[in-house]
C-alpha cells in the first residue's frame, strides 16, 4: 500500500514539473512570435504611436504631456526589434542572411536611412512653418517628432523649437517649463549655458528679478566650470559669462536699483575680459548705460563727469547725442541755462554716424530733445532761449506733424514776448500750409492745430486793430486838446 502510493505521488509531481515546462516554453514562443513580427507592421514604429501623436497634437502642451515621451528610449533600442538585431554582431556582417528578392522588407540599414530622412523632412517643415509665422502647425509638427522617438539629438533640437514658439506666443510660463525639462532631461548638455540664459531673460521678463539673477549667476559659474571643450570654444563659453555680467547690470537698471546697475556698469567696463576679439563690450554702449544710471539715480556730479569723459572719446558716436541731452539737463536743474543751450547746438551741429546710417531716427531725437529742452526752458522762464531752440528746429527737415508744432509753438513763444508781428506770421504759415495740403494728407492733429493757429490768428489781428484804433483816438484827443 505504502509503495503505491510513493508511486502515485512521483507521477503527480513529474505531471506538474512537465505542466509548468511546457507553460514556460509557450510563453517563450509567443514572446519571440510577437517580437518578430514588429517589422511586418512597416517599421520599427510602437502599435500607438498614430494614437498617442493624435492624441498629443490635441492637447498640445509640451510641459505636462511630452515629458513622459521625452523620457522613452529611441525607438532604435526598444526590445521589440526584430530577432535579427538581436543575434550576434558578426551575424550583422552578413545583411544578405537577412533579406531576399522574395522578401518586401528592406535591409535594416535602408530603413534607418529612410527613417533619418524622414524625421529631417518632420523637422525642416517645422521650421518652414514657424518662419512663416505659421507658430501653431510648426508646433504640432515639432510634437508629432517627439512623438516617433526620435534620437536624442532630434528630441533636444525640437524641444528647443517648441521653447522658441512659446517665447513668440508670448507663453513666458510654457517657455520657461520646456527650457525647465531640458535642463533635467539633459544634464551634461552644452547648451545648458544657453539653456539657462533663456530662462534668467524670462524669470526677468515676468517680474521673477531675484530668481532671474540667481540664475545669471548660475551661468557665470557653469562657464568658469566647464571642461573638456575645444580650445578655440574658450572665447564661446566668455562671451556667455560676459552676457551674464551685462544681463546682471541691466536686471538691476530695470528694477530701478540704479545704485548697483552704475556699480556693475563701471565693473564692466574696467575688467578684462578676454585677450581674444572675439569677447569684447561695447564700450560706448556700456558707457552710456552708466551715465544714465547716475541721472536716474540724481548723482549729477558723476552725470557730468561721466558725460565729459564720454564726449572726449566718442562725439561722433550715436549715443552722444541721448549723453549730451541728458548733460543738458543735468545744466538746467543747476541754473547753467547757456551751457544748457551749447550743448543743444552741439547736437544739432555735429554729425554723428547716425545721420549717416539713419537719417529719420537722427531727426526725431533732435526734435524730440529739442522740444524738451525747449519746454524746461520756458518753465524757467528762458523765453528766447526757447526760441533759439525752436528756430533751428526749423532747419531740419520735419514731417508735418513736428513742423506744425514747431511752428505754433514760435508762435506762441512770440506771443508771450509781446512780438505780436512775428507770432502772427507763424500762424499764417501754418493755414498757409494746411490749405496747401490735400484733404487726404491733413490728418485730424494737423487739422486741430491749423483751426488754433487760425483762431489766434484772428484774435491777435483783433487785439491790434483794437490797440490801433485806440492810439487813433488818444491821438485825436491830444490834438483837440
Amino acid at each position: 500500500m505504502k509503495r503505491n502510493f510513493q508511486s502515485i505521488k512521483r507521477r503527480l509531481y513529474s505531471m506538474v514539473i512537465r505542466k509548468q515546462f511546457i507553460f514556460c516554453f509557450v510563453l517563450f514562443f509567443i514572446n519571440e512570435v510577437t517580437s518578430s513580427d514588429t517589422p511586418a507592421k512597416g517599421g520599427f514604429e510602437d502599435e500607438n504611436t498614430a494614437s498617442e501623436s493624435a492624441y498629443s497634437e490635441k492637447k498640445a502642451d509640451v510641459a505636462d504631456s511630452l515629458l513622459y515621451k521625452l523620457q522613452q528610449p529611441a525607438v532604435g533600442a526598444d526590445p521589440s526589434w526584430p530577432s535579427a538585431m538581436r543575434l550576434d554582431p558578426m551575424f550583422i556582417e552578413f545583411p544578405d542572411l537577412f533579406t531576399s528578392p522574395a522578401m518586401e522588407t528592406a535591409p535594416i540599414d535602408q530603413y534607418m536611412d529612410r527613417r533619418a530622412a524622414d524625421l529631417d523632412a518632420t523637422f525642416d517643415l517645422g521650421i518652414k512653418y514657424r518662419q512663416e509665422g505659421k507658430l501653431e502647425l510648426s508646433k504640432k509638427t515639432f510634437i508629432r517628432l517627439i512623438n516617433n522617438r526620435p534620437p536624442t539629438n532630434y528630441r533636444k533640437s525640437a524641444l528647443l523649437q517648441l521653447a522658441l514658439i512659446a517665447e513668440k506666443n508670448k507663453e513666458w510660463i510654457r517657455a520657461n517649463q520646456i527650457y525647465s525639462h531640458y535642463d533635467s532631461l539633459y544634464p551634461g548638455d552644452p547648451n545648458q549655458v544657453l539653456i539657462h540664459l533663456k530662462m534668467a531673460d524670462i524669470l526677468r521678463r515676468t517680474g521673477a528679478i531675484e530668481k532671474a539673477l540667481l540664475k545669471y549667476h548660475s551661468v557665470i559659474a557653469m562657464t568658469m566650470k566647464m571642461k573638456g571643450f575645444d580650445e578655440k570654444y574658450l572665447p564661446v563659453v566668455q562671451r556667455l559669462g560676459v552676457k551674464a555680467k551685462i544681463e546682471i547690470a541691466e536686471t538691476h537698471f530695470v528694477d530701478g536699483d540704479y545704485t548697483n546697475a552704475a556699480r556693475l556698469y563701471r565693473r564692466l567696463l574696467t575688467q578684462q575680459h578676454s585677450k581674444s576679439d572675439l569677447v569684447k563690450i561695447n564700450k560706448p554702449h556700456v558707457h552710456y548705460k552708466l551715465i544714465h544710471s547716475h541721472f536716474l539715480n540724481d548723482d549729477y556730479a558723476k552725470v557730468e563727469g561721466e558725460s565729459g569723459s564720454f564726449l572726449k572719446t566718442y562725439s561722433d558716436h550715436p549715443k552722444a547725442i541721448e549723453v549730451r541731452y541728458l548733460l543738458a539737463k543735468i545744466l538746467m536743474k543747476k541754473s547753467r541755462k547757456s551751457e544748457a543751450l551749447a550743448q543743444f547746438m552741439q547736437i544739432l551741429e555735429n554729425p554723428t554716424t547716425l545721420k549717416e546710417t539713419e537719417p529719420e531716427t537722427w531727426t526725431r531725437l533732435q526734435v524730440r530733445i529739442g522740444v524738451e529742452i525747449g519746454g524746461l526752458m520756458v518753465k524757467d522762464g528762458d523765453l528766447m532761449g526757447a526760441v533759439q531752440i525752436h528756430e533751428r528746429l526749423l532747419d531740419l527737415k520735419l514731417e508735418e506733424k513736428d513742423l506744425f508744432e514747431v511752428l505754433y509753438q514760435l508762435g506762441i513763444l512770440y506771443e508771450d514776448l509781446k512780438y505780436n508781428q512775428k507770432a502772427l506770421a507763424f500762424y499764417q504759415r501754418i493755414i498757409d500750409r494746411v490749405k496747401a495740403l490735400k484733404t487726404d494728407d491733413l490728418s485730424r492733429h494737423l487739422k486741430m492745430i491749423g483751426d488754433m493757429a487760425a483762431w489766434r490768428l484772428k484774435t491777435l489781428s483783433w487785439l491790434k486793430a483794437k490797440e490801433s484804433e485806440i492810439q487813433r483816438k488818444e491821438q485825436e484827443a491830444q490834438v483837440s486838446g
